[in-house]
């Protein structure tokens, strides 16, 4: 059976879409939503096995921001191969290919985020070093100091890049989706039932991606002027009606540092560059 590596057209679209329901199990609304609004035909690689669509990925544009030095991105999402055709090698091939196409077009590093501890090895033996970190602690109410009383209200997603780059700005290196990826992703939160805020006393002082099980809050991103963390998740708490927290930081944190377990997150993989940064760079808000 002759196979093919090729990007995606229009009339992959049904095989793309029922090979993400078979490996990934989200629901139809959801499918639709991604096809329609963050699916781009020329960053969409698979390989064909016959007449069947086997394997898939999408490269997803971004950079990383460090002062003067600005280093090109791709991000791998939404790697899947057929349940009929695993154990071939067709995953490997394709992120292969990604890889001697980025480096072609000058494409600094790949990156991912593995979607399990398991998988880390998995990628580690095709190239991928683990590069990104996160902080990730529980807390419940009465665990949170409040020296200030914040006000939150939703941010709408056309406002998201402008207000989530200016807390960006003051952390040193940081990944950087551009205004159209981070519009996306904020839709993405959306869709999935999750919430956009921000928080002010008399000026803006945080803001936060989050979204509640039952009476859990998980705060995937909190982005606040020094000394508003506890004020923040204490005004989420309130907001969704729950009594913990699971909360996501960037691992350079020092709030809570002794509270916080450090995880591995996502992983790089050389292209164009050879070497991998000697930085820490924040890194949140994938789509993982």
């Amino acid at each position: 059976m002759d196979d093919t590596i090729r990007y995606a057209g229009v009339q992959d679209i049904p095989q793309l879409k029922e090979l993400w329901h078979l490996c990934f199990g989200d629901e139809q609304p959801y499918i639709d939503f991604y096809y329609q609004q963050g699916f781009a035909l020329n960053q969409t690689l698979v390989l064909q096995a016959g007449q069947t669509l086997a394997c898939m990925l999408t490269l997803m544009p971004c950079q990383i921001k460090a002062g003067a030095q600005t280093f090109l991105l791709q991000y791998v999402y939404a790697v899947a191969t057929h349940p009929s055709m695993r154990g071939k090698g067709f995953s490997t091939r394709l992120l292969e290919f990604a890889q001697k196409e980025a480096t072609a077009a000058g494409v600094d590093y790949l990156f991912l985020t593995p979607a399990s501890q398991s998988l880390f090895g998995y990628y580690g033996k095709r190239g991928y070093q683990t590069f990104f970190d996160k902080r990730v602690g529980k807390l419940s109410a009465s665990d949170v100091v409040q020296s200030q009383t914040l006000l939150p209200k939703p941010l709408p997603p056309a406002q998201f890049y402008k207000v989530r780059t200016r807390f960006l700005q003051t952390l040193g290196p940081y990944l950087d989706w551009g205004e159209a990826g981070t519009l996306y992703r904020a839709k993405e939160l959306l869709q999935t039932g999750a919430q956009i805020l921000t928080f002010s006393d008399f000026s803006l002082q945080g803001l936060c991606a989050c979204y509640n099980i039952e009476k859990t809050a998980y705060i995937k991103e909190l982005l606040c002027a020094p000394g508003y963390e506890g004020a923040c998740v204490k005004a989420v708490l309130a907001h969704l009606g729950c009594q913990e927290a699971v909360v996501f930081t960037h691992v350079g944190s020092t709030w809570r540092p002794g509270d916080f377990e450090t995880k591995p997150y996502a992983m790089l993989c050389a292209a164009a560059k050879q070497t991998l940064p000697d930085m820490q760079v924040y890194m949140n808000l994938c789509l993982d």
